[in-house]
């Protein structure tokens, strides 16, 4: 079933309530095998981090805060002052934090640096300066430093994010790491209490308090939380899920870690005391049904006046807060809506896909798993991967490609950030649907990644051929004026063109969808360049 034919929820979608429910709920025996096949799975699909894992992690975390410590030192001589102990602090925060990294997951990592250091000049490299220039003085900025060190691969600086960002590969482990400037000669010792009225704070440029709150979000879910354990086997399945549905990704317009994190601690602090396997099925059971655009509120915070620099989520004081049709807040002051990036087609999608989720759980039969204990696919359908490809009858394919690997990340990224504009575009035709899909299907060989839209415009009244105009007028006026002037390298290039598609009607089941789906992939894969009667276009 397509997830827009499942964004309501309604009797004709969700099965009634089985006994699945009383018997989960009320523990026993049923309880018992569910969540010990939970716990297979979730192993089997490698969600854990090794011991060896753990502490290769440690390691290069131990690596990364010997690099920035030299760093430093330079930056200090070249400023002629003498730095105290701990002039420099590296925390984590984000999954890594919170305990439910994965194999592949990356490090997000917090620098605190002191009010000497310019994060233009000795982080990025200021542009009003060559880089080859300052490799002549002790005064290096951090991107040359990680350029030069031998372990260091896939460097790639973003001065120019809301939050700028280094992301590389240290020892093969890929970190994220942001800056914070703190305003005064030492690092204090406790940051996670600090008031977002305190001079401290006030004296932070944006890009530092926003650093300094990602690190507070972290350690205040963990602080409320009831019960770490089954919170993160929880979280880890919630991440698994949303991954495998295509609607794990902020930047696309769906929700980020952050949001799953904080939804599922809500799950955990109202459900309290619950296995994993119960924490679960309240989570899709509750956010079926909940009421949107109704806020989800990890902590009732109390109202602290703000100073006129900041600017908390306030919909009542804010018209633009109004427009957000998904907002969950952050338990931290000043508060802040993490889905501001969700639209309301990426809305229904979501919405389609934690109903399909409740679905899942209801369609649990207490019996069946008693009869089929040893069973270990109890879990399989919950988490299967999407049937994208077999759900509409038309694809709009973007490919961006360039000539390395470095350029071609940057320019993944820059198209990326703004696919959340096409769709908008798109969604303006008023068609039936547009489905901008965020998971594996969107894949990337060697300098090549290739982003895909499904369209359902069957209730255009024109022709096919006009809908194609149109989609590829608007695809043209979207590279036009969001990207051309982005690209600064001659091998950046992007292809657009679309394909036709088979669509797996709700009425389809069991091995005919399957079979449709892999029908579908392969024709994909085999017919990219087969087009509705038109000419691909390259810019």
């Amino acid at each position: 079933m397509c997830v827009y034919e499942a964004c309501d929820v309604s009797e004709n979608v969700v099965p009634a309530e089985t006994d699945f429910r009383d018997e989960v709920l009320s523990g026993g025996r049923v309880q018992e095998i569910l969540g010990k096949q939970l716990d297979e799975y979730l192993s089997d699909n490698k969600v854990h981090t090794t011991a060896y894992e753990k502490e290769h992690r440690v390691k290069v975390l131990e690596t990364l805060k010997g690099i920035c410590e030299d760093w430093i030192r330079g930056i200090a001589d070249a400023s002629v002052v003498g730095i105290p102990d701990g002039a420099i602090r590296i925390c984590t925060f984000g999954s890594y934090h919170l305990g439910v990294d994965h194999p592949e997951s990356d490090v997000d990592v917090l620098i605190l640096c002191p009010k000497f250091v310019d994060r233009q000049k000795d982080i990025f490299c200021s542009r009003d300066v060559p880089c080859t220039a300052k490799r002549e003085t002790s005064r290096r900025a951090l991107v040359e430093v990680l350029h030069k060190h031998s372990q260091v691969d896939e460097l790639l600086a973003i001065p120019d994010a809301f939050v700028p960002v280094v992301k590389f590969v240290l020892d093969g482990i890929r970190i994220d790491l942001i800056s914070a400037i703190i305003p005064q000669a030492e690092i204090p010792a406790e940051l996670d209490s600090l008031s977002p009225n305190s001079d401290l704070f006030l004296k932070m440029d944006s890009s530092s308090r926003q650093g300094i709150n990602a690190m507070r979000i972290s350690r205040e879910v963990i602080r409320l939380v009831p019960d770490e354990d089954a919170f993160r086997s929880t979280l880890r399945a919630v991440k698994l899920w949303a991954r495998r549905r295509g609607v794990y990704s902020n930047i696309l317009g769906y929700l980020g870690g952050i949001s799953w994190t904080i939804m599922t601690a809500k799950v955990c602090t109202i459900f309290h005391p619950s296995p994993p396997a119960v924490l679960l099925y309240k989570f899709f059971q509750l956010f079926s049904y909940w009421d949107w655009p109704r806020p989800v509120v990890l902590a009732e915070l109390e109202f602290e006046p703000q100073s006129p620099d900041l600017r908390e989520w306030n919909p009542d004081l804010y018209p633009s807060d109004r427009r957000h049709v998904m907002p969950i807040v952050t338990p931290v002051n000043p508060m802040m809506n993490t889905t501001h990036n969700v639209s309301l087609s990426t809305y229904r999608v979501i919405m389609g896909e934690l109903v399909r989720g409740y679905s899942c759980m209801l369609s649990l039969c207490a019996e069946d798993i008693k009869n089929n204990e040893n069973c270990r696919n109890l879990w399989g359908p919950l988490f299967e991967r999407t049937e994208f490809f077999s759900w509409y009858p038309t694809y709009l394919k973007i490919d961006v490609s360039s000539d390395n690997s470095v350029t071609q990340t940057r320019w993944k990224g820059l198209v990326e950030s703004r696919l959340r504009h096409l769709l908008q575009r798109l969604q303006n035709f008023q068609f039936i649907c547009v489905h901008l899909c965020a998971d594996e299907n969107n894949a990337t060989t060697g300098n090549h990644h290739s982003f895909y839209f499904g369209i359902d415009a069957r209730n255009w009244k024109g022709s096919l051929e006009n809908v194609r105009k149109l989609v590829m007028s608007s695809v043209s006026q979207w590279v036009s004026e969001e990207l051309e002037w982005l690209r600064d390298d001659a091998t950046m290039k992007i292809l657009y063109s679309m394909l036709r598609g088979e669509v797996a009607h709700s009425t389809n089941t069991g091995k005919r969808v399957k079979r449709k789906q892999r029908k579908a992939q392969r024709h994909h894969q085999a017919r990219e360049g087969d087009t509705l009667n038109i000419t691909s276009v390259t810019t």
